[in-house]
């Protein structure tokens, strides 16, 4: 599993998949084959395996994972340089819608809390905010909310649930702003 942020908002990652296919590689959705990379959040996995011993298999894929790591890094810290205050304020109306919406869907909570995420790992928002963040990622999917409810909800009442709960969990979290050196 790997949090790409950087690589979509840059228009990146159709090239990055197209690569890694190229390469043996199988690039899939949030929950696996046939669903979309909500909160920009992909599954890398081996395609090759007759033939091909774990240890060959393993140094393959970390080697690309590695190489994925650095260029999400440097695309990241490019838009963030590129963009300037245009990247805060993406940041930023995240935060704020986060913290005032009364619904709000799975796909929607996801991307917004990516971009949170990727505030945390820049600088926007102080490293103690993550882990409430990946809290909100995970407690956000539609199973977690009917499970915490222990009834049916229909999507109305879970995008409400939701929204409570985002709000209720992001309200101590300070507000974006730029990173010092």
């Amino acid at each position: 599993m790997v949090h790409l942020p950087g690589l979509c908002l840059a228009g990146h990652i159709e090239k990055v998949s197209r690569a890694l296919g190229q390469d043996g590689l199988a690039v899939r959705g949030w929950l696996g084959e046939g669903t979309e990379a909500l909160g920009n959040i992909f599954q890398i996995s081996n395609q090759q395996t007759l033939g091909l011993s774990e240890e060959v298999i393993m140094k393959h894929l970390g080697n690309w994972i590695k190489n994925l790591v650095e260029q999400e890094w440097n695309a990241r810290r490019k838009l963030a340089e590129e963009e300037g205050p245009r990247f805060t304020d993406r940041l930023a109306r995240s935060l704020a819608v986060l913290r005032s919406a009364h619904l709000l869907t799975s796909v929607e909570s996801m991307n917004m809390l990516s971009h949170l995420r990727m505030a945390c790992d820049l600088g926007y928002l102080p490293e103690t905010s993550r882990h409430i963040i990946d809290r909100l990622i995970i407690e956000g999917q539609p199973a977690h909310i009917q499970a915490r409810h222990g009834k049916d909800l229909d999507s109305d009442g879970r995008d409400r649930s939701r929204a409570i709960a985002v709000r209720e969990a992001l309200a101590g979290l300070p507000e974006i702003t730029e990173p010092t050196a």
